[in-house]
């Protein structure tokens, strides 16, 4: 499926800032390409994989889709197609998310990398953007654009509904590291917002989470609910976080397995539990200043 962004995107991408933007490096289209090889050979029918990727580029391009001549040549036309697109950054993700799904629909979820593991790679290399299924999201928005206080609960409350309904589906077709991936976006939206807001008597500073909940921790003190939260939330956020234990937030180490199912409906909902938590929180907190 392809990705939604900005139509203007694929004439013009936006341009290259704190992340790059605009292209993908040739260091990080050889990862992704080695990524996909991997898959090709696991999945036992390396020549059809070669032929998605070729294909699924190829129409990024808008140029047309043909076969390899031989097993001998796909590789290297799929490799092709991914240079000539790599230099439309936008284009290159939505084809190379497609080419994944496209996998793992018909191979198996585990013969492709899920969206966690892709957003993972995008933030190693730098590139400013966020696969958020369906929409393709630029980084540099995410992390600098504020959420209003007045417009906050009314907004977190529709995502929130949004975010549970989609990991039920996530969870029910197994997907567990991406039911877990859905929800804890949202709460890692919500947790800056508290960021100016009073806290006896004192302002919460920060910009990002993990200032944010480093502040709410010394205000509020160890016996303070809030307080118990914000520690809570940054020891279950340094576990999704790490490649080698949740692999969540930044993409689960390639030779791990993902989450047992219900190892993801527990993260599920902690996570929901979090949120629901914080945004009635916040509510009374702002009505009270």
């Amino acid at each position: 499926m392809a990705l939604n962004f900005d139509i203007a995107w694929e004439l013009l991408p936006p341009r290259d800032g704190t992340y790059i933007n605009s292209s993908v490096p040739e260091d990080a289209v050889e990862s992704f390409y080695q990524i996909l090889t991997k898959a090709a050979n696991r999945t036992g029918d390396p020549e059809e994989v070669f032929y998605m990727i070729r294909a699924e580029f190829s129409t990024a391009l808008g140029a047309p889709i043909y076969r390899s001549t031989s097993m001998y040549f796909a590789p290297a036309d799929a490799k092709s197609a991914m240079d000539r697109a790599a230099k439309n950054a936008p284009a290159f993700l939505s084809a190379f998310h497609g080419v994944c799904e496209k996998i793992a629909a018909q191979f198996g979820p585990k013969t492709a990398p899920s969206v966690a593991a892709l957003n993972r790679l995008l933030e190693i290399n730098k590139i400013g953007y966020v696969i958020d299924p369906p929409d393709l999201r630029l980084r540099e928005q995410i992390e600098t654009v504020p959420i209003e206080p007045s417009s906050l609960l009314e907004t977190a409350h529709a995502r929130f509904s949004q975010a549970i309904e989609r990991s039920h589906e996530l969870l029910k077709q197994e997907k567990g590291d991406e039911a877990v991936s859905q929800i804890w976006w949202l709460l890692e939206s919500i947790v800056p917002s508290f960021a100016g807001l009073e806290v006896d008597g004192e302002t919460v500073k920060g910009a990002y989470f993990n200032e944010v909940t480093k502040s709410l921790k010394k205000l509020s003190g160890d016996a303070a609910v809030l307080g118990v939260v914000a520690r809570w939330l940054d020891a279950l956020q340094a576990y999704l976080s790490g490649p080698e234990e949740g692999g969540i937030r930044h993409g689960r180490a390639l030779h791990m397995e993902g989450l047992k199912k219900h190892e993801a409906e527990l993260f599920c909902n902690l996570t929901r539990s979090y949120i629901a938590y914080l945004l009635a929180e916040y509510k009374a907190r702002t009505e009270a200043q």
